[in-house]
């Protein structure tokens, strides 16, 4: 099968020094697994206990709708319109205005294709839930739902979700919407290489490009830089998107801006199903493995026994409390979900953070009180380290360049439900959503939180017209993109995640020590490992960290 040619690169960004990123031809590293016949433990009744204990549980909120005045793109060619007239689709989608885009450009394509388009909103904190149980309990409530990538495992073991390999042809896979195409391989490799697959099937259509980078205040570096190169012997390097170089960097300039108009840094510590990442991203940065970038960095592959508590996992953790102290941050930021810390971001509160990259977008909407709004904001890949924790050897290694890796974290995604009776609409919504001018409108909508998800983003004048207030944005964005490791996909990933955030706050609470902590953490997976099958388990966790080409998968 002939391939049409691929999207386009982005060469004209990321000149950054001794770097050219071309995000195309960074190709996903493989490693080959053999057949391993392991011992199955009696498989968890699914649906049993999916309700989780969310005591303690601090609820974002998505309330505050968008204000700006963004006219909107429309700038393709019209589609041949198809049969679907009189057919309903309802779609499960986060509340507020996490479900705003598929309010306009899904009711758009609606009153296009005569579809009555329903958007069922959930809470951030019952999207798992309620998708779960309905799909198990065969209500059938809904036709598609849009959900972080990492609940996919446990969404992939109830059988009910559409394989998408039926739909696709492979002579137009790379054309637009109109043209009946996916532009599939404009997706940044981790999508179309590992995200939207769970094994030989293609499940999801990502819309959403999130991965975790560094942000400051580019208005204090400008401040206050000659006092920091006075105290520290090194200067702030605005611009620069591989700096803070290490950790201690990003500390050393955590506690230079401690009480200078705010807090030196902060991050989610509170339980609330967004800060597993912080710990993750420390514990990738720390850590040496082969198959680290296409998401083998949880669990030995061959025994299923967790890495998490590994070297990197408790050095991990020990910067999660050594960034708590009172040097670093102020006490208010020391429990905060994603709210607060978009609140208190966007009202010039935090010097230094790593997260999300919406704070682009916070710092531009109407509440922000930044004083240039998203030009008083940098952004840079997240800090490395010049000692790396082995898994091949067990040993903590010196190494001559910065060892980098960031989360790939969270990460909006489509699938169909296989009782949807429209499945070919359904797909047509998705693909709709995934591709051309839709995502345009998502980088421009300041309160929408989707970030570029292919490459061709980058080409495009609009977007690159909305970025320019923060030249750094962009480059950082890629910059993550080449060395981010995959969320954990297994069946279990919610809960597996939740335990991280609950020994995090004991650790924190100084309750337990970082190492008593990860090794919570180790037992409480090796746990729901055996409570679902072992070399079930093992499975889904080949299936999720090798990469797929789709031209030899559907060829």
């Amino acid at each position: 099968m002939k391939k049409k040619n691929k999207g386009v690169g982005i060469p004209f960004l990321l000149i950054v020094p001794g770097i050219l990123i071309l995000l195309l031809a960074a190709g996903i590293h493989r490693d080959e697994y053999g057949d391993i016949d392991l011992v199955e433990s009696p498989p968890q009744k699914i649906g049993e206990e999916l309700e989780s204990e969310l005591g303690g549980f601090k609820e974002p909120d998505f309330s505050f709708h968008d204000t700006d005045t963004v006219v909107l793109t429309n700038r393709e060619k019209a589609p041949q319109v198809k049969e679907f007239e009189g057919i309903t689709l309802t779609v499960a989608a986060p509340q507020d205005r996490m479900a705003d885009f598929l309010k306009k450009d899904g009711t758009a394509w609606a009153a296009q294709n005569g579809v009555n388009l329903k958007i069922e909103e959930i809470p951030f904190s019952k999207i798992f839930e309620n998708t779960a149980y309905d799909i198990i309990k065969g209500e059938n409530k809904y036709d598609i739902i849009l959900y972080p990538s990492y609940l996919m495992g446990d969404l992939v073991e109830t059988g009910k979700l559409v394989s998408l390999n039926r739909f696709i042809d492979l002579e137009t896979v790379n054309l637009s919407y109109s043209e009946g195409g996916l532009e599939w391989d404009s997706y940044f490799p981790h999508y179309r290489e590992i995200y939207n697959w769970y094994g030989d099937n293609i499940y999801a259509l990502n819309v959403d490009g999130d991965v975790f980078i560094t942000a400051y205040r580019k208005d204090l570096w400008e401040k206050y830089g000659s006092e920091f190169e006075s105290k520290y012997g090194y200067e702030l390097r605005i611009g620069d998107q591989l700096f803070p170089e290490t950790w201690d960097q990003y500390y050393d300039i955590a506690e230079f801006f401690n009480g200078k108009d705010g807090s030196g840094t902060a991050e989610i510590n509170a339980r609330s199903r967004g800060s597993a990442w912080h710990f993750l991203v420390r514990y990738v940065s720390y850590l040496e493995k082969d198959g680290l970038y296409n998401g083998d960095a949880y669990f030995n592959s061959v025994t299923m026994k967790p890495l998490i508590n590994n070297e990197a996992g408790v050095r991990a953790m020990e910067d999660i409390v050594y960034c708590v102290r009172g040097n670093y941050s102020t006490e208010e930021m020391k429990n905060l979900n994603w709210t607060d810390m978009q609140n208190n971001w966007a009202a010039g509160k935090i010097a230094l953070l790593f997260t999300w990259p919406a704070t682009f977008d916070i710092a531009r909407r109407d509440i922000s009180v930044l004083p240039q709004k998203a030009a008083s904001t940098g952004y840079s890949m997240i800090p490395g380290s010049y000692e790396v924790f082995q898994v091949k050897t067990n040993s903590w290694k010196k190494v001559e360049e910065i060892h980098r890796a960031t989360m790939l974290g969270h990460g909006w995604q489509f699938s169909i439900i296989n009782t949807c009776k429209n499945q070919e609409a359904a797909y047509d919504l998705i693909r709709f959503m995934t591709t051309g001018d839709r995502l345009i409108h998502n980088v421009q909508k300041a309160y929408w939180e989707y970030e570029p998800v292919k490459t061709w983003e980058w080409e495009d004048e609009t977007i690159r017209d909305i970025y320019k207030e923060a030249d750094s944005f962009l480059p950082a964005l890629a910059l993550g993109h080449q060395y981010g490791v995959p969320d954990l996909r297994i069946p279990g990933a919610v809960q597996m995640y939740d335990a991280i955030e609950i020994y995090k706050r004991q650790a924190i609470e100084g309750k337990m020590t970082p190492k008593e902590a990860v090794d919570a953490i180790a037992a409480d997976w090796e746990k729901i490992v055996k409570q679902r099958g072992v070399s079930k388990m093992q499975q889904s966790y080949l299936d999720t960290i090798t990469p797929r080409d789709i031209y030899e998968v559907l060829d």
